[in-house]
């Protein structure tokens, strides 16, 4: 992991990978505390100090975040991940639940589900006041300053949830540049443990604010939106020239490590239209990954914006959802992720207790056909389906809200959604999570 922060030093997951995930860029000898710096520390900590708590864990507990990671490090060394950005989990909208705790409503309600992560062994409360050190220390960095000795410690918000309820991560963005700092985060640490990233990404919601900002009244038929010439333009100005240029920016703060391109690139997407009276809304007819495979063998991270084209030149919008699946299928991806803005899939969507941790293929016609999943969540099941029955080993939906779900999900035994194999899969594993 030690190029997540600037190093670009290839690194054998099996000696060090983790040495320098978050910042430290010393040379540390795997066999003489390898783990020092995954947390970004570069002084000694003596446990007896409180110090180390200043992350919000104790060293022991940090410790045992990364040697849990180890073995999917090495596991997913060298293997392809897709990963769906959808244009709600880009907005970083967080609705507040009743108490006000700052978690998504879906993230709260997932606390009590069936799949939700214990939180650490007797696990502190959220984020208060830090407690003074000895007389004359300096505060904690999330704490008010000490007064005199003895003195309570400064105000703080309210202890967080914890125990089981602990495990949603909270969301304190409301930004959709601090949602988008967390992906590309999220993003370079993959490819710094060895895996090999390709990012697809939507942006219906963004498409949907700058028509209103040009005075163009949307048209929805069956839920896709009606693409006329003037509407395609639109599109091809928000996901190509925005949106695909914001995720790359912000992944390359970290290094020289995203480019993007479109699905006319190279003729990455062939499409074609799929209903006159929807204009040029299109369908993929098929992915050449020709481009993805050279970047990607260049240590690249593609971002992939989901405009198509046909043989004879004319752009076409197209359903990123199914792109993305389509990309997977084509590279013969390890994963397939996509990001939105719920949790994962409800075997009841009213009841939001009842998350499915795992499923498989045929776990997802069934909940198409008796109407639990619905709306903008059935081209993604419909994906993954296919995906999963098409040689891609897994696939997830995810809240992409929620800070570092990718790592929650892909780094953790928990997990933090709804992951999808094959039958074969589902009947070998029993049900758990691999």
């Amino acid at each position: 992991m030690e190029h997540a922060a600037g190093s670009t030093t290839q690194v054998d997951p099996a000696q060090g990978a983790m040495e320098h995930a978050a910042g430290s860029t010393t040379q540390v000898d795997p066999a003489q505390g390898a783990m020092e710096h995954a947390a970004g520390s570069t002084t000694q900590v003596d446990p007896g100090s409180g110090a180390g708590l200043r992350h919000g864990l104790e060293p022991g507990a940090r410790a045992s975040v990364l040697v849990e990671a180890l073995p999917y490090i090495r596991r997913f060394w060298q293997a392809v991940v897709v990963v769906k950005y959808g244009g709600n989990a880009l907005a970083g909208t967080v609705r507040l639940d009743d108490d006000g705790s700052g978690l998504p409503l879906s993230a709260t309600a997932a606390a009590s589900g069936p799949r939700a992560a214990p939180g650490p062994t007797g696990s502190a409360p959220g984020p208060t006041g830090s407690a003074p050190g000895p007389t004359g220390s300096a505060p904690g960095p999330t704490g008010s300053a000490p007064g005199p000795t003895g003195s309570a410690p400064g105000p703080g918000p309210a202890p967080g949830p914890t125990g089981a309820d602990h495990a949603p991560p909270r969301a304190p963005w409301t930004s959709e540049a601090t949602a988008l700092a967390s992906f590309a985060e999220d993003v370079v640490l993959m490819r710094s443990v060895g895996m090999l990233p390709v990012v697809v990404h939507g942006g219906g919601p963004q498409i949907g604010a700058l028509m209103a900002r040009l005075g163009k009244e949307p048209v929805f038929r069956d839920g896709l939106r009606v693409t006329d010439a003037d509407t395609l333009d639109i599109a091809r100005m928000v996901l190509v020239g925005k949106v695909n240029r914001d995720i790359v920016s912000a992944i390359n703060i970290h290094g020289a490590l995203a480019v993007g391109l479109s699905g006319e690139d190279a003729n990455l997407i062939r499409a074609s239209a799929r209903d006159e009276a929807l204009g040029f809304v299109g369908d993929v007819d098929v992915v050449d990954p020709e481009i993805l495979t050279r970047l990607l063998a260049q240590g690249l991270i593609p971002v992939v914006a989901t405009i198509g084209a046909d043989m004879a030149g004319q752009s076409y919008n197209i359903n990123a959802d199914t792109v993305a699946g389509a990309v997977a299928e084509a590279l013969g991806a390890t994963k397939l992720i996509y990001l939105t803005d719920v949790t994962g899939l409800r075997s009841d969507p009213e009841d939001p207790t009842s998350l499915v941790p795992v499923t498989d293929a045929e776990g997802l016609d069934a909940m198409v056909a008796t109407g639990a999943a619905r709306g903008g969540m059935v081209p993604k099941i419909q994906a993954c389906a296919h995906a999963v029955r098409h040689g891609v080993s897994r696939a997830h939906i995810l809240d992409g809200r929620v800070p570092h779900a990718l790592l929650l999900e892909l780094f953790s035994d928990a997990g933090v959604g709804t992951m999808i194999v094959s039958e074969d899969q589902q009947a070998a594993t029993k049900g758990s999570r691999p």
